[in-house]
């Protein structure tokens, strides 16, 4: 790469702008972190079990269903510090889990979970068409 005139190359220019934003970006501290937040506790097997209650008892579909199972889990478990985007993980971080490979043994919440899930789906009438055949949700 050459200079012409005591011009600078583009390449250099736009590496440097690069380097700057990220710098400020960086320093400002608003950079995106992911995961949950800092301090941020798991859900103990009793929060699970109600979770579980709940959504066996309103059977959401929605996000309207969604709010009443987090209201209610937050009546019964003491506990207002969960949102409903968290309730709703929690629960299909079970129904969606693998079984252990080499472990015969599903835990009972995975189980329920799953079950619960699959009659939601089938009462809702919930499915991919394709091919003349209904594919599990």
């Amino acid at each position: 790469q050459r200079r012409v005139q005591g011009k600078v190359p583009v390449l250099h220019i736009i590496a440097r702008l690069a380097a700057s934003k990220l710098t400020d970006q960086e320093a400002s501290g608003s950079s995106k972190r992911k995961g949950r937040k800092a301090g941020a506790q798991n859900y103990s097997k009793e929060q699970a079990r109600i979770i579980i209650q709940q959504v066996k008892a309103i059977r959401p579909i929605g996000s309207d269903g969604w709010e009443q199972v987090a209201m209610n889990y937050a009546q019964l478990s003491q506990d207002n510090t969960r949102t409903t985007e968290s309730i709703k993980a929690k629960f299909f971080s079970y129904a969606n889990s693998k079984k252990p490979t080499g472990d015969p043994h599903c835990p009972e919440e995975v189980k329920e979970a799953k079950r619960l899930w699959r009659d939601i789906c089938t009462e809702a009438h919930v499915g991919v068409f394709g091919m003349g055949r209904r594919l599990q949700c």
